[in-house]
Order: C-alpha cells, then sequence, then structure tokens
C-alpha cells in the first residue's frame, strides 16, 4: 500500500503499463513476479522479528467474538438419509473420478421431490455439493418450518464444480432435523448460458432439466445418528 501510494507500484496491468514501476499483479488478483516479491519480503522480516521475541511466558486467549468453526465436521451422506429417487454414482463415473480427492462418494437425483433429511446439534448447517448448468433449487426445512429456497446459479455454473447449499446459520445450539427437498422449477439460467456461449462451450442438453448431485453435510457441531 504505501509502494502504491507513492506511485512506485502499479496494482493490476501489463509489464509495459508499469513503466520501470513495480508491477502488483497481471489480473488485480493474483500476484505477479514483483507481487511475490513484496510478499516474500515482509514475510522474512516479519518471521525475523518474531525469532527475536520473548517466547517465555502463557498467553490466556480470550472469549471468541462468534461461532469460530472449532466445531466444524464434514460428515458424508448416506443412503439411509435420502429418498428412494436417489442413486449413487458409480466409482468409474467422469464426476467421480474428477472429484475423487474431495468426494468420496456422489448422489444423484433429477426427480423433483427428492429429499435429503438429516439431524445435527450445533448452530449451522450446509450441504458440500456439485454446482452445474442442470442445478435445481431446492426448498429448505429446519425443524418442521420452511426457512427458504436456495439456489446455486452464477456465470461459471455451466460446468459441474464444488460448491456448497448454505442450509442456516446461527441456530440455537441444540438438536435441529434438516429436509432438503429438490423443487421442479429451474433457476434462470441465462447468465451461465451466455457465459458458455461466450467461451464457446455451450450445450443446451446440459442445461436442461433439474438435479442435485450431493456428497456430504458439513456443521458447527455433529450430525446425529
Amino acid at each position: 500500500a504505501e509502494l502504491a501510494l507513492a506511485g512506485e507500484l502499479v496494482i493490476a496491468g501489463k509489464p509495459e503499463d508499469a513503466d520501470g514501476k513495480l508491477l502488483f499483479s497481471g489480473t488485480g488478483t493474483v500476484p505477479a513476479a514483483d507481487g511475490n516479491e513484496i510478499y516474500a519480503s515482509e514475510i522474512i522480516d516479519a518471521l525475523a522479528q518474531l525469532a527475536t521475541g520473548d517466547p517465555s511466558g502463557e498467553r490466556e486467549l480470550p472469549e471468541p467474538y462468534g461461532d469460530n468453526n472449532e466445531r466444524a465436521k464434514q460428515v458424508f451422506i448416506t443412503a439411509d438419509m435420502l429418498s428412494d429417487e436417489w442413486e449413487e454414482l458409480p466409482p468409474d463415473h467422469e464426476l467421480r473420478k474428477r472429484h475423487a480427492s474431495k468426494m468420496d462418494t456422489i448422489w444423484y437425483t433429477d426427480t423433483p421431490g427428492a429429499t435429503l433429511r438429516f439431524k445435527f446439534r450445533g448452530t449451522s448447517c450446509s450441504i458440500y455439493d456439485l454446482m452445474g448448468p442442470d442445478t435445481g433449487r431446492v426448498e429448505v426445512t429446519i425443524d418442521g418450518k420452511v426457512i427458504g429456497i436456495r439456489q446455486q446459479v452464477d456465470p461459471w455454473s455451466y460446468y459441474q464444480r464444488q460448491a456448497g447449499i448454505s442450509v442456516a446459520g446461527n441456530l440455537e445450539d441444540t438438536e435441529h432435523e434438516v429436509i432438503i427437498e429438490l423443487l421442479a422449477d429451474a433457476p434462470d439460467r441465462s447468465v451461465p448460458i451466455a457465459s458458455a456461449e461466450k467461451a464457446g462451450r455451450y450445450d443446451p442438453a446440459l442445461f436442461e432439466g433439474v438435479a442435485l448431485r450431493v456428497t456430504a453435510i458439513r456443521v458447527i457441531g455433529e450430525v446425529l445418528e
């Protein structure tokens, strides 16, 4: 920041735009060579300061400001949590192989009304899933009350990638029952379709219907049997 304010650093641009100045990034996001050097220099200075500090004495941590994910857990979904409309993708399925490093299994349905039902004790919950061109909208019910509809659509959802369905947060730290139901009406997919067309990757068949591909439940707390 000091270098940028002093006019000695270009935050984003091409090397020819830097005009002899340091170039932090070519994209504004990923550091370029100069950006990496700046980061490395700051880390080296910080480590040198830590090395000369006094490590003696105990430190008492204050109470956390809020839910700090200390109790976070991920539990893979099992067949008994699912209604009959689901099927487990076989190990040799393209998506299973592509995401095998993160997803032990993938459950698939394209039937509106299909449900995922489970109980957990804790304060926050989400579903680890794949998000893609045919991903449908879901209705979320907690403790017998419909709390809303979730959909996963963005400019890049024209291919299957790892994502998450937010269920709820800031709940009372007690036992909760969750029902996720696939709805029949598809979300507006015009944005990812436009992106797919621009990238030369538009296949209208991929955007047909509604589907879910889920793998795990993520909670701050614990999933109950």
